[in-house]
Parts: C-alpha cells; structure tokens; sequence
C-alpha cells in the first residue's frame, strides 16, 4: 500500500518499506525518512527482527507526522509518533499508551485525534510535544 500526500511542491509518500519519501517535484529530489530517523537495517530485515513501521503519515506545510508500531507481536504494540520537517530531519517523537490505527493533528486546538485498535476515539494534549518544534 502506497500513500501520497501533496503540499505545495513537495509531495510525501509512505510506501510498505517502513519508509516515507520525500520528493521535491521543482528540484527533482528524493528524501528516504526511515523509523527511528535511523537508515534501513537490511541484516534485521533479513533475520526477520521486529522493527517499528510507519502505518500512516499526517502532513502540513511544516512537518511530517507519522505514527509508528513497536512491539514484539499484536499483544504488545504500542504506537509511537515521530515528526519530520520537509528538508527531512528527525524533530522529535512521543511515546504514546495505545496502539493507535488513525489519526489526525488539529494545530491549533494543540491536540491530537486517535482512532485506537480496539475503535475507540481518544484525544492527546499535544501543546508540549508542539512548544518543541522550531
């Protein structure tokens, strides 16, 4: 499954590599974003080692959102959401308590909407996680 969001000149895809690309259509680049900001480990992927993976990807004109799964098996997968700038830089990230399968950032409420595993509807006070961002 491909995911593509479009933000001015630049375009932001999520593909099933645990990868998300950023393409900058006027200057005909390409920025690969892995998990954890760290570069594909091709001897984990090989040996079949658990590593997070993007599931999806939120866009604005300054950042990329893009929840992560950690964990072992389903019993112990919990979300985590790591944010990008569009040049590709790693920013930051949080932790979060449930293992999250939909989302979406309202700004300037400062929170974060989820759709949880087991469908249930729950709010994150993003306003610290914001104050962190250049």
């Amino acid at each position: 499954e491909i995911r593509l969001s479009l933000v001015g000149s630049e375009m932001c895809i999520r593909d099933s590599l645990n990868m998300i690309s950023i393409v900058n259509i006027e200057k005909e680049e390409i920025n690969n974003l892995f998990t954890d900001g760290n570069k594909l480990n091709w001897e984990q992927v090989i040996e079949g080692t658990p590593k997070p993976y993007y599931t999806k990807v939120h866009c604005n004109n300054a950042y990329i959102w893009a929840m992560a799964i950690e964990g072992e098996d389903p019993s112990t997968f919990r979300s985590r959401l790591d944010i990008f700038d569009w040049k590709g830089n790693y920013l930051c990230k949080a932790h979060l308590d449930k293992w999250v399968s939909s989302f979406s950032i309202d700004e300037r409420n400062q929170t974060m909407y989820a759709v949880t595993a087991d469908d249930m509807l729950v709010r994150y006070n993003i306003k610290e996680l914001l104050d962190q961002l250049p």
